[in-house]
This record gives structure tokens, sequence and C-alpha cells, in this order.
């Protein structure tokens, strides 16, 4: 009976490997794509929350509970950190250009 299956030697797998090199532009790239990717899912994600809070809240026998609140507070705290830290950044910037 023949062997059909496809033999492939270490230094064949080290040379295809080393054919693909990923230069520093390729992974700025990489990076900003990423980026821009997870920008696009936080802005979804948000934009969902705000929908599904908004439809809840117009139920007028619905109520969060302390979990609900608890999780939200933390996001809420999270961006806030973020925001207050941007706008020193921003205003410093702008304080350095005059």
């Amino acid at each position: 009976m023949n062997d059909y299956r496809c033999r492939v030697s270490e230094d064949e797998l080290a040379h295809d490997h080393a054919q693909v090199e990923i230069t520093p532009e390729m992974e700025r790239e990489m990076e900003a794509e990423d980026a821009q990717s997870r920008r696009a899912q936080f802005k979804e994600l948000l934009e969902e929350l705000i929908k599904d809070a908004d439809f809840m809240l117009n139920r007028p026998k619905w109520s969060p509970d302390e979990e609900d609140i608890d999780m939200l507070l933390t996001i809420q705290e999270e961006l806030y950190w973020y925001a207050t830290v941007t706008k020193k950044k921003e205003k410093a910037k702008q304080d350095d250009n005059r």
C-alpha cells in the first residue's frame, strides 16, 4: 500500500516560518487596526447598553437591583477616570501651546 501523506522536514518548516517576517510597520498597522476595532466594538456595546437601558426604564414595574447599579457604577468610574486624565492631558497640551 502506498503512503501518500505529505511529509515536511523541520528545515522546511523553519524556512517557511522565516519567510513570514512581520516588519515593525506591519506591527504598527496591526496595532492601529486592533485599536480601531476595539473602539468600534466599545461604541457598539455602549449603543446596545443605552438602547436596552431605555427599553427597561420605560417599563414602570422594572427596577434595577444592587448588582445592576454596582456594574454601572464600575463602568462609569472607569470612564470618568479615563475622561478626567484625558481632559487634563489635553488642557496641559493647550497650555503648553500658548
